[in-house]
């Protein structure tokens, strides 16, 4: 792939500081709602934890911002695609849409289920690396998630740790969530519509794990999302990014770099080599050398779990005995 100079307008801005109180709550919202507390502020809306009086259960209200607080007409036109997105969905590795209300100032409100306050982001940054069968667990409903995802004519475009839940107890596990940036691909008025939406100036998504089609322009599509799926499993099996830098740097290392196999990241632990040509392949620069489609990739994983799944286990074992022993 030829290289390519990064411009800095791709770098978005900082966000805006909001109240977090949680006192601006609508009064046609306070109705039905007991506020918790403020847990999100994104450039098109407010997210706040509440409890529905009605549902009896607790909740994450997004709520979308009037113009005067900076809610731009391509965020509004974001908002509301999300809101078709996640109404299109139904996934048990997909947060829940539950409800969708309108408030008397044109603005809309998206009841969603409250998720585990831990991220895949905080759980990666306490522990470095994962043990690899926690890592193929994740791999595999992530994998799974953006199939439904995709099937419903979707792209996530910002799949990331920080946009995973993660919830260890009774079972493990991830929720996929803020489809903010989704990407309609069921028809070319929905693809280019939503690409006219997004398009302010920078790259749209997380550049750790944007992949070189994106950053080059060329449009997103099921592929990018293994791609940024595949960066994230590197990054939970070593502790470390397939590519380093910052700015333009990272950039071009997606656009043209070459990554370490998985065990030469991460050496003394062997069973990363059975996962390291998975990996690989989802993290081709091309998107026609990578898996057909995220089922394929899915098939794949859960192949080789079956026939190397009773090796990882031993040794894990083996390696977390060698810990202890050295502390």
């Amino acid at each position: 792939m030829v290289n390519q100079q990064v411009p800095e307008s791709l770098w978005p801005r900082a966000p805006r500081r909001r109240d977090s109180s949680g006192a601006g709550l609508p009064r046609q919202l306070s109705r039905r709602f007991d506020v918790k507390r403020v847990i999100g502020c994104g450039g098109s809306s407010d997210a706040i934890e509440a409890f529905d009086r009605v549902s009896g259960r607790p909740v994450v209200l997004k709520i979308q911002l009037p113009v005067e607080q900076g809610s731009s007409i391509s965020g509004t036109f974001r908002f509301e695609r999300e809101v078709e997105a996640l109404s299109s969905i139904e996934h048990p590795h997909v947060v829940q849409l539950l409800d969708e209300l309108d408030l008397v100032d044109g603005r809309k409100v998206l009841v969603l289920e409250r998720l585990a306050e831990l991220t895949l982001e905080d759980v990666l940054l306490r522990m470095g690396s994962l043990a690899i069968q926690d890592l193929v667990t994740i791999g595999l409903q992530l994998l799974s998630a953006c199939t439904a995802v995709h099937q419903s004519g979707w792209v996530h475009r910002d799949i990331k740790p920080a946009n995973i839940s993660i919830r260890m107890v009774p079972r493990l596990k991830v929720v996929l969530f803020d489809f903010g940036l989704a990407l309609g691909v069921r028809g070319r008025d929905s693809v280019v519509h939503s690409e006219r939406a997004t398009r302010t100036g920078w790259v749209l998504g997380t550049p750790a794990y944007m992949p070189p089609e994106q950053i080059a322009g060329s449009g997103a599509t099921p592929q990018s999302d293994l791609y940024a799926v595949c960066v994230l499993l590197y990054e939970a099996a070593t502790g470390v990014m397939p590519f380093g830098g910052q700015g333009s740097e990272l950039l071009v290392g997606h656009m043209n770099g070459v990554c370490s196999s998985l065990e030469a990241a991460h050496p003394g632990r062997p069973c990363l080599a059975d996962l390291s040509t998975f990996i690989l392949r989802g993290l081709a620069k091309n998107p026609r050398d990578r898996f057909r489609d995220c089922a394929e990739a899915r098939d794949e994983l859960l192949a080789l779990k079956k026939v190397h799944g009773s090796r990882w286990a031993r040794e894990e074992m083996l390696r977390l005995d060698e810990l202890a022993d050295l502390g």
